[in-house]
């Protein structure tokens, strides 16, 4: 066919001419591939939670509930397993009643300390290797690093490999976020987005409606998420390369030959590269994916450097990043200290919040913008924290508090991932957006430490980084 006579097309409205069920498929295939780490991000909290503790009193005669400490000082203590919270999980199971607490906060930070070194280590890896083969060895050994958590009941094999699991899964979060979303037009990639965060946001609900009301082993539940990996990583294996990321690497027959194979899946017509000329040129079109910014000429950390406007901004909101994930942790980790009677309500409490911020975060960003919405939130945090710490003996006021909290914390959690592109330019955008996650990350390693010391000092802690993190976006430009 003549070039004249050829049909424009955009590569977008290429893959709008084959879509159809199977692009179902392949976002619910990422979307829980992207969701793995919550697996067990979510459920750390819980497998590291101390039973209700009796100490014999030698006046009575009889054994009555009494705290931690109290019961490893005394050395003559049981369990009361008529108390909710009393779950045969990792402490029953590997003897750590009376463990240093730095031993129990360990399990969180070397998952987050694997995140963090995997986002350094592996940033381009999918953009180099391709998605295809970065999806399923990153699947592989997840898999297997969560089975040795599973089955093992080693503390050291345990802490090893959920680091493990925190560094494979940088890049099986990232590349199952971008591939789920290379699949789709772009007017549906926000649906994929969508599925990801609603399907992480149910976990925690499902985790506290499993102990609070079929079993307290810990493992059924491990067992069955472990099955959906096993399911997930073979379903990996029936999806193709993604036909966006060999466009952009100017291997348009490949594409076009996957295309086609999609089109024949979904009862489609066939695509012939002859009879088409891509508009659009051969890079990578996704607005939605931080990786299109790669490819701007020049280094973007020297613009930003160059820039005052860009340094201030990037140094406040990278400090930003580090306050506002030491909060969002520190809640996940501490809720399960919270003085209250019934534990997983207050933790399926706190899980509503969390799926309830996913919307809340997004509608009032867009009604009256980052800034004040990110204040809004912050000054919410400042205010619930204080009311904890003056009313944290009184349970029916506290759960209401905690829910507030929940909601705010993970509203800035959600809005700080759009500071980046609010603040900076799309050149230099994904760069920031790298140093403010690697922050974060930092922020992320070190929460679940913070919410092992004793009494109410972490949600101090809290106190402070709210305060301070109010105080720095106000200072944004």
């Amino acid at each position: 066919m003549e070039i004249e006579d050829r049909e424009k097309m955009t590569i977008d409205s290429l893959f709008g001419k084959v879509s159809g069920r199977f692009q179902i498929y392949t976002t619910l295939v990422y979307a829980i591939g992207f969701c793995m780490g919550g697996f067990l991000s979510f459920a750390l909290p819980l497998v590291e939670l101390f039973p209700q503790f009796q100490c014999y009193d030698s006046s009575s005669k009889e054994y009555t509930n009494c705290d931690r400490l109290q019961a490893c000082e005394s050395h003559n203590w049981t369990i009361n397993w008529n108390e909710e919270r009393s779950i045969h999980n990792w402490i029953t199971e590997m003897n750590l009643y009376c463990a240093e607490k730095w031993k129990i906060g360990l399990f969180g930070s070397m998952y987050y300390l694997g995140s963090l070194l995997g986002t350094i280590v592996f940033i381009n890896l999918s953009d180099i290797y391709g998605r295809k083969i970065c999806t399923r060895v990153s699947y592989i050994l997840c898999t297997i690093s969560f089975s040795v958590i599973i089955f093992s009941s080693n503390l050291y094999a345990r802490y090893w490999c959920i680091f493990l699991y925190g560094f494979i899964g940088a890049v099986r979060c990232s590349v199952s976020f971008t591939t789920g979303c290379e699949f789709l037009q772009k007017k549906y990639q926000i649906w994929s987005s969508s599925i990801c965060q609603i399907i992480n946001a149910c976990v925690p609900m499902l985790l506290s409606l499993y102990f609070w009301k079929i079993t307290d082993y810990w493992a059924y539940f491990f067992y069955s998420t472990l099955t959906i990996c096993i399911l997930n990583c073979l379903n990996s294996f029936f999806i193709p390369e993604s036909p966006r990321w060999l466009f952009s690497q100017q291997r348009d027959q490949e594409a076009v030959d996957i295309l086609n194979e999609i089109a024949r899946m979904n009862n489609k017509d066939p695509i012939f590269l002859n009879d088409v000329e891509i508009i659009e040129g051969n890079s990578h079109h996704s607005k939605l994916l931080p990786d299109d910014q790669n490819q701007v000429k020049g280094s973007p950390l020297t613009q930003i450097w160059t820039s005052r406007k860009d340094r201030y901004n990037l140094i406040v909101t990278a400090m930003f990043w580090l306050a506002s994930c030491i909060m969002n942790y520190i809640m996940n980790f501490y809720i399960k200290y919270v003085p209250i009677e019934h534990i997983f309500l207050m933790i399926f409490v706190a899980a509503i919040a969390e799926f309830s911020s996913k919307t809340i975060n997004g509608i009032l960003i867009n009604k009256i913008g980052f800034t004040e919405a990110t204040q809004l939130f912050q000054l919410v945090c400042v205010i619930s924290a204080i009311l904890y710490l003056i009313f944290s003996q009184h349970p029916k006021f506290v759960i209401i508090v905690i829910f507030v909290l929940k909601l705010a914390a993970s509203a800035n959690f959600a809005s700080m991932h759009f500071s980046c592109p609010k603040l900076f330019d799309s050149k230099i955008a994904v760069t920031a957006y790298n140093i403010c996650n690697s922050c974060g990350r930092i922020g992320a390693v070190i929460a679940p430490l913070l919410a092992e010391i004793p009494g109410r000092w972490p949600m101090v802690i809290f106190l402070g980084c709210s305060i301070v993190s109010l105080i720095l976006v106000c200072g944004l430009r």
